[in-house]
């Protein structure tokens, strides 16, 4: 509508009582139309400005929605999508139109719809925010991409929707499933580890031990889970050490090496362990972390304290013994010299030279050796260079400080120093002591052997004396026994109707006395014979004798029954006879006293359980109390009557003094009424 026609209008105008409006008032109202048409002209313009404006800002935001690097979706309540942008299709592996109007549920994968379903509950309880991380797949790779969705609810009018943001996280699950593979790799290698290993946070907690660790102490994380309890098996003098350790290590930041502790175990026994400690860093909740790992050096550390105390007993053994120990120094050139030299004061002082001199001048020990001597020990010296082999050689030298003539023994062993040189370890002694009381030997020597030969000449004039009285024994003594058995006899065979029965009593009573003293003095001439009987070594098959004589026994006796068990193959070095004399005697013995009314057992054999094996004759006979035992190698000592058992007691002595000549032992067992055993060993051959 234009003014003029706006003014035709307002001039129809009339008041209420019919008159006409004013015209300066239809001016003035024209005016203010006039100014409202203005302002609302410009209105319009800052309008169309504004739409414009706006309508860049939509497009500019589209554009950022579409093209956003962060996938950005809108749900409604069942999980349908209502729009995405195009990075949300890209991690969805899908055309964007294609999307829309499709569950989001169809792209996840089957691990990950359960926490989406759970999201969407979530978001109908509450209008805060939620995060969720969830995996698309990625079709048709079998590959999958991980993200993390953040979601917040909204409503469009009666209608739930919810904004979705999405971000690729792939790149973070995968180095945090490859962190927890190196760390499952880490703590297989711990706990597998050849070495004992801890690791554990600076507030003591015991995160890893070694599967060796728990094995070699006994104790495993279970029993003690933190360094505190670990420091209540340290020795209790290195607790305080310990502590200052571990601190120093956190203040370092840095490995510490060599640090040794005494463990106890569970089994009570204290083992040294090197420990080396190193900072690894940090746990998330930002306590820090060290790893010590142990070595068992209980072996070496005894070792080197053996070693220790070996090198301060040979200090001691050299500042102490009666010698100078030395290094003697040979070049190929040919020149020689001491390179080093120790000895305590006394040795010194019996040489008659300082130590020093000789060092720096060795010309002064070799001008004091004898000449003669001289000349040898250096045929010595080339020899064992030449050989490399020790050397042993006694000489004489004369002490510079008062002439006097002293022996000394040298002895050392070569070893290669450079190419071209050796060098001597060895010791130099005084023997002039020795020498003179070898001297003194030697004299004494000669003057024993002149003894001895006077004494062989007397003991021959003994032995000359003994046979005349074996003769006499021989003899003179058994002429009147066989007289008396004689006569006695002869008296009872010839007059036995004229006596009664006393008289022929007593006569063979007579008879009895005088065959057993008969057999007393063969006995004992026997007994003396084995002393100066010459000893023929040779092979004897102790199985063999053993059967003879067993064989001689039962025809003597056949109506005893006697079971004999002889073991095969025993044979030794040894004179014959007098073997056979030693086992007719033990064997005698045995068959003599066994029980008349038990089947006799007798066992010759040889032991094999013990060190040195013996030889043994066994019966299952009387016995013998075991508290006489030293009186049954004793000539006439018989622990039995006569009555019970004839002989003469000399037997077993006769036996010890074969064994003796055979270089051996004999013993005896024996059980009263279950036998008894005799051992024996030979070592003659």
């Amino acid at each position: 509508m234009n003014i003029e026609k706006l003014q035709s209008k307002i001039e129809k105008l009339r008041l209420s009582d019919g008159r006409a409006v004013p015209y300066h008032d239809i001016v003035a109202l024209l005016d203010e139309l006039e100014i409202y048409q203005t302002e609302m002209e410009l209105q319009n313009h800052e309008l169309r400005e504004a739409k414009t404006e706006i309508d860049h800002l939509r497009q500019g935001y589209m554009d950022l929605y579409l093209l956003a690097p962060v996938g950005y979706l809108i749900i409604d309540e069942m999980g349908t999508i209502l729009d995405l942008n195009v990075m949300a299709a890209q991690k969805m592996k899908c055309k964007r139109h294609a999307a829309i109007n499709a569950n989001l549920d169809a792209y996840l994968t089957a691990s990950a719809k359960p926490r989406f379903s759970t999201m969407l509950s979530a978001l109908k309880l509450s209008p805060a925010p939620h995060t969720v991380e969830l995996t698309l797949k990625q079709s048709p790779s079998p590959a999958e991409m991980h993200v993390r969705v953040v979601a917040q609810a909204y409503y469009d009018g009666d209608q739930m929707k919810a904004r979705l943001t999405m971000t690729n996280i792939t790149d973070r699950i995968e180095a945090e499933k490859h962190l927890r593979e190196s760390e499952a790799r880490f703590r297989r290698a711990v706990i597998d580890a050849p070495e004992p290993i801890m690791v554990y946070t600076e507030d003591g907690e015991v995160i890893l031990l070694s599967q060796v660790w728990a094995e070699c102490t006994g104790y495993n994380l279970h029993d003690l889970p933190t360094v505190a309890h670990w420091m209540r098996h340290i020795s209790p003098n290195m607790v305080d050490q310990s502590q200052s350790d571990v601190e120093r290590l956190y203040e370092m930041g840095m490995a510490h090496h060599d640090i040794d502790y005494v463990i106890k175990t569970q089994q009570g026994q204290e083992r040294i362990w090197e420990f080396s400690s190193s900072s690894m860093g940090a746990l998330p909740d930002g306590r820090r972390i060290m790893m010590s790992m142990a070595h068992d050096v209980t072996e070496s550390r005894h070792y080197e304290h053996d070693l220790q105390q070996s090198e301060a007993r040979h200090r001691d053994i050299a500042e102490n013994m009666p010698g100078i120990v030395f290094q003697f120094v040979m070049q190929m050139d040919g020149k020689t010299y001491f390179s080093h030299l120790s000895g305590n004061e006394n040795a010194v002082r019996k040489f008659g030279f300082a130590l020093s001199d000789v060092l720096d001048d060795p010309t002064i020990y070799y001008n004091s050796i004898v000449p003669e001597d001289f000349m040898t020990y250096g045929q010595v010296l080339l020899q064992s260079a030449q050989t490399m082999s020790s050397y042993s050689l006694e000489f004489r030298l004369r002490r510079p400080v008062d002439d006097e003539l002293v022996w000394l023994h040298a002895r050392a062993t070569p070893r290669p120093l450079t190419h071209d040189s050796i060098i001597w370890t060895g010791i130099v002694t005084d023997i002039t002591d020795y020498k003179a009381a070898e001297a003194a030997v030697k004299q004494l020597t000669v003057e024993l052997e002149h003894r001895i030969a006077e004494r062989t000449a007397e003991l021959a004039g003994i032995n000359k004396e003994l046979e005349a009285f074996n003769y006499s024994v021989s003899h003179d003594l058994r002429a009147p026994l066989r007289t008396l058995d004689g006569f006695s006899q002869a008296l009872i065979e010839d007059y036995g109707d004229q006596l009664d029965d006393e008289g022929k009593h007593y006569l063979n009573r007579i008879r009895i006395a005088s065959q057993n003293m008969n057999h007393l003095i063969q006995s004992l001439l026997d007994l003396s014979r084995l002393s100066r009987q010459g000893f023929n070594q040779q092979t004897v098959d102790l199985s063999a004798l053993c059967r003879e004589i067993a064989d001689g026994l039962q025809q003597d006796d056949p109506n005893k029954v006697v079971e004999f068990s002889i073991e095969d193959g025993l044979v030794v070095q040894g004179d014959k006879s007098l073997l056979a004399v030693a086992l007719q005697n033990l064997l005698g013995n045995a068959w003599k006293f066994t029980h008349p009314n038990v089947t006799a057992h007798i066992v010759f054999g040889r032991t094999t359980d013990i060190d040195t094996p013996e030889f043994f004759v066994r019966d299952n006979g009387v016995g013998f109390d075991m508290d006489y035992v030293n009186k049954l190698f004793v000539p006439f000592q018989r622990l039995h009557t006569r009555a019970e058992f004839e002989g003469t007691g000399i037997g077993l002595a006769t036996v010890q003094r074969v064994i003796h000549r055979h270089g051996g032992s004999i013993r005896a067992e024996s059980v009263l009424g279950k036998g008894a055993s005799f051992y024996f060993t030979l070592n003659a051959g």
